[in-house]
Order: structure tokens, then sequence, then C-alpha cells
């Protein structure tokens, strides 16, 4: 504890009087003397592509567990740890065990389940995915293909009205995000000259104009026969 404290006096020192020559003297005091104090050491290697991961998924729950809470905000009270601790199974079990149990029959039943807490069709799979433990199969897996395909084509003709706008979210790319910063500079006036110099077709490099053809040329190939007519009419009088 002396040595941290001693770290932030030096830390305070050097923020007030710009003093970063003394960043190695924070370092000792900050990592390299509580360390060999302590004396502590990692039993296993550590491993940042998993934790990464881990990290992912963790936060793709969240948000999906967020989704289920705000969709059945009306019929539900609890907030986003009482969807996960109290209304997950129950809520999947009113939805699947129906199609898993009746098969096409038991369609209805799960549509007015879906309808009654304002849920769509992707809350079913999270509901799955969400209530389901590593390495085991999920309830809605059960389900035969063909009863989820007749779901499916039941939902989409069944409009469920919803007390929410699903609007899907499109993701900007990086460079959408970095022309908020710039300011469109103004452009310049051009002279009319100049564009129509570059809307000519002679001028553009890209363009290959056809040549025209001479007519002399043509005109000096084709053989005249006025010399041959007139014998021929010379042949004719008697």
């Amino acid at each position: 504890a002396r040595s941290l404290s001693f770290g932030d006096l030096v830390e305070k020192n050097i923020r007030s009087h710009n003093a970063w020559g003394l960043l190695p003297v924070q370092a000792i005091f900050s990592s390299l003397v509580p360390g060999q104090v302590l004396e502590g050491h990692i039993g296993a290697q550590i491993n940042f592509p998993a934790w990464f991961g881990k990290n992912s998924r963790q936060t793709k729950m969240s948000r999906l567990l967020q989704e289920l809470t705000v969709h059945s905000r009306l019929k539900i009270s609890g907030n986003k740890e009482a969807m996960n601790l109290d209304y997950l199974v129950p809520l999947e079990r009113s939805i699947v065990s129906p199609l898993v149990r009746d098969g096409t029959s038991g369609i209805p039943q799960a549509l007015s389940v879906l309808s009654e807490y304002s849920l769509v069709r992707e809350d079913l799979e999270s509901l799955s995915e969400l209530s389901s433990w590593p390495n085991t199969k999920t309830l809605f897996s059960e389900v035969e293909s063909k009863v989820k395909a007749a779901f499916t084509r039941a939902y989409n003709k069944t409009s469920v009205p919803t007390p929410y706008a699903s609007v899907p979210i499109k993701k900007g790319s990086k460079a959408d995000f970095d022309n908020l910063d710039t300011v469109p500079e103004e452009e310049e006036d051009v002279p009319d000259m100049e564009e129509e110099e570059e809307d000519s077709l002679e001028v553009d490099s890209m363009i290959m104009v056809k040549k025209k053809t001479s007519t002399k040329k043509v005109d000096s190939a084709v053989p005249s026969t006025t010399k041959g007519n007139k014998n021929s009419k010379r042949g004719r009088k008697k």
C-alpha cells in the first residue's frame, strides 16, 4: 500500500508539472514493487482470444435478453434479471410444447402466446438460445422440420400487432463515421468551356472515336461505266 501511495504521488507530480521523465519511477512504485512484495503468479497461460470470444457471446446474450424484456414489457413487470430467472423457461415451454406435442395442430396455440406477449418470430429463437445449457439440445430442436415450416408460414400469414417498431438496424461503415467530422469543401466555379472540353469525345482518352473513312477512295475504287454505256448505244445504231 505504501508503494502504491508513492506511485500516486509521483503521478500527481507528473501531471501537475509535466515531469514525464518520472514515468520509470512511477512504474517501479506502481507495478514492480507491489508485484515483488505480493509474489503472485498465474496458474495457467492467459488466453486472450478465448476470453474475447466469451465476452462477445456474453454481450450477445445480454442484448437478446434486453430485446425480450422490451418486447414483453406490457405483460411482464419484471426487469431483465427477472426475465432471465423466472420467465424464459415458462415462455419457451408455452410456445414450443404445443408444437412438439400436437404438431401442426398446436400452431394456433403457439401463435396466441406470441401475440399475447407481443413477441416476434425471432424472439422464439432467442428464447431457445437463452434457456438452453451448453452441450444440451434445445426444446425447439425437438420440433419436426415440417412443423417448423408450417409454423413459419402461419406466422407470416398472420399479422401479429406489436406495440413497437421492428425495424432492422443498419450497421454503418467506418468511413461513414469518419465523414461526420469532415466539412464538405465548397465547389469552385468552373467555366463552361472547360466542361465542354471534358465532355468532348475527342478529348476523352477513355473513349475511342471511330474515324470517318474518306469517300474519295471509295469513288475512285468504283469503275466508271459511262464509257461502256456509250459504246453499247453506238452499237445499237444502224
